[in-house]
């Protein structure tokens, strides 16, 4: 694949700014030596101490701050003296002094204004997590009331098709066709029970168990979907302890749901491997477990919206699944991101801890 790598971008950019630095810094000397001692040229460094605080680090600032400051020094001895001494000294003096007290001022400036667009942020992200929470709170009862009138018909129309399929065995174009309402069947029932699921109040009964034990029984559970598919689970979990307090009926979602999104999008033959590796999750010890497949992995928007509710590339689907696997692993209290593309396939990682501190929820 052609083009340059992600990060050389950033590094060119990073590459003007200070060839851009360095430029002006070379012109300003020049203008210092060319002007007497008793004046105070090295004033005019404060607009390349000013980009200075803008573009780089406070710690690099204060590099080029000291710099600058030999650069005075230099002029000072270098320019024609033509007044008495005690201006010409006290001259550079100003200027240190000046470049100094604008580049403390321009850090303390720029940390606060960074601070402010910080708390802006995490005030914003607060606000939509509570109107997302507001919204979830009133799908949920929506989704309960449908439930609940739904099931029933839902059930019913089961029992028909069932009876009818009795009655019509004989003839294969009324079979598919009753075979045809009954996959509508299971696609609204799953679709209550994507709704349910990502609206309602996640409990978990975690217990100490083994991710490996969940995940194989997840991959069983799929026996059906990879039949007469090319498709093979590679453990790499070495001898690395995978014993987690875990709700495996809900973790059996999470991995059910990424091993089918794999079968989904990748051709035969499918591997999906799941890597394990010790993890420390704020600052409690923890398990991350990364599952890869060989697919076409994710494009940049798909990345980014993920997770998100009612997303799907799918021609079928509601759009949950990825949503309601991010809303599982955070009720244990664990964490989960897509991983960086560094070869073919996607991937997930998410990190577990041992020790129950999930939030039901």
């Amino acid at each position: 694949m052609s083009g340059t790598p992600d990060g050389d971008g950033p590094c060119t950019a990073r590459r003007m700014q200070l060839g851009l630095l360095a430029v002006l810094t070379a012109i300003v000397f020049a203008i210092d030596l060319s002007l007497p001692r008793q004046v105070a040229a090295g004033v005019t460094y404060v607009p390349i101490i000013l980009l200075a605080v803008w573009l780089l680090k406070p710690a690099q600032t204060w590099i080029v701050v000291t710099l600058i400051g030999v650069m005075i020094v230099l002029g000072f001895y270098l320019s024609p003296a033509t007044g008495p001494p005690w201006q010409e000294l006290l001259n550079p003096l100003l200027s240190a002094g000046v470049i100094s007290a604008t580049a403390m001022l321009g850090i303390k400036a720029r940390q606060a204004s960074e601070r402010r667009l910080k708390a802006e942020s995490e005030l914003h992200a607060a606000r939509e997590r509570a109107l997302q929470t507001e919204r979830l709170a009133a799908i949920g009862q929506v989704v309960t009331t449908l439930s609940h009138e739904c099931r029933n018909s839902l059930q019913r129309i089961q029992t028909g098709l069932e009876l009818l399929n009795l009655e019509v065995k004989d003839r294969p174009d009324a079979v598919e066709w009753t075979n045809y309402i009954r996959t509508a069947q299971n696609e609204l029932c799953q679709l209550f029970e994507d709704l349910r699921n990502y609206a309602g109040p996640i409990k978990l009964g975690a217990e100490v168990s083994s991710a490996a034990d969940v995940w194989r029984k997840a991959w069983v559970a799929l026996s059906e979907a990879r039949m007469e598919r090319q498709a093979e689970l590679l453990e790499e979990v070495n001898d690395i302890d995978l014993q987690c307090a875990l709700d495996s009926r809900r973790m059996g979602q999470v991995f059910r749901n990424l091993f089918e999104n794999s079968l989904a999008a990748c051709a035969d033959p499918v591997k999906i491997a799941i890597r394990c590796s010790p993890a420390s999750l704020h600052g409690a010890s923890a398990l991350q477990i990364q599952v890869q497949d060989n697919g076409p992995g994710l494009s940049p928007e798909q990345r980014s919206r993920v997770f998100d509710a009612f997303y799907t590339t799918k021609t079928t689907g509601t759009g949950l699944g990825m949503a309601i696997v991010k809303r599982i692993v955070e009720a244990h209290g664990g964490t989960i991101v897509v991983a960086d593309p560094k070869q073919a396939g996607a991937e997930f990682v998410m990190v577990v801890p041992r020790v129950a501190n999930g939030r039901s929820g």
